[in-house]
């Protein structure tokens, strides 16, 4: 798969500009977090877009969430940090079977989740250990597909139709990263926040 990325623009934030002017050395603070990076790559379907270089490691105890309801996955596409842990709370009344065919990344049948939303035992937890992606799926109920992009960085969204935007990010150079359906890493180039 050939990736590239159209027309990245960066910018600086007019507000964290204008609080560097006004306010001096508080306003340059404030600023430092102002850095926007936004732009389209080329890609069909869901695909991860994410950003690696200094400070973008994944934070520890990341958590991040599936919802079950109306025997959907919500969202269906769900970019995480490696090393968070996957919370998959049932918000049906009616019990599932959650279970990820995933290769290394995949896990078994967790078992059938209790249908009472007040009860704890209806938030199955699975950590994601590995970069990849790991595909959710219902043994009762078919239709139920869901799909987690697991990538090495705290800065990361999916993207539906190749736009990304990633705001307040520290001024500073990245290397933008797509992450394809089937868990395949493409780099697309240097890009830098102001």
């Amino acid at each position: 798969m050939e990736t590239t990325v159209r027309h990245p623009k960066r910018s600086i934030r007019l507000l964290g500009l204008m609080a560097v002017l006004c306010l001096g050395t508080a306003g340059r603070a404030a600023a430092q977090h102002a850095g926007v990076i936004e732009g389209r790559v080329d890609a069909k379907g869901p695909v991860a877009v994410y950003l690696t270089g200094a400070g973008t490691a994944p934070e520890a105890g990341a958590q991040v969430a599936i919802r079950q309801l109306n025997k959907a996955f919500l969202p269906a596409h769900l970019s995480a940090p490696q090393g968070a842990e996957l919370l998959l709370p049932n918000e049906d009344p009616v019990m599932h079977n959650v279970y990820s065919p995933s290769g290394v990344l995949g896990f078994k049948d967790m078992g059938v989740a209790n249908r009472t939303k007040a009860d704890q035992s209806n938030l199955l937890r699975q950590p994601l250990a590995e970069t990849g992606i790991v595909h959710l799926a219902c043994a009762i109920h078919p239709a139920m597909e869901g799909l987690v992009f697991v990538v090495p960085s705290r800065f990361h969204q999916v993207s539906e139709d190749g736009t990304y935007r990633f705001e307040q990010l520290p001024p500073g150079q990245y290397a933008l990263w797509m992450m394809d359906r089937e868990g395949h890493a493409h780099s697309l180039g240097p890009v830098e926040a102001f």
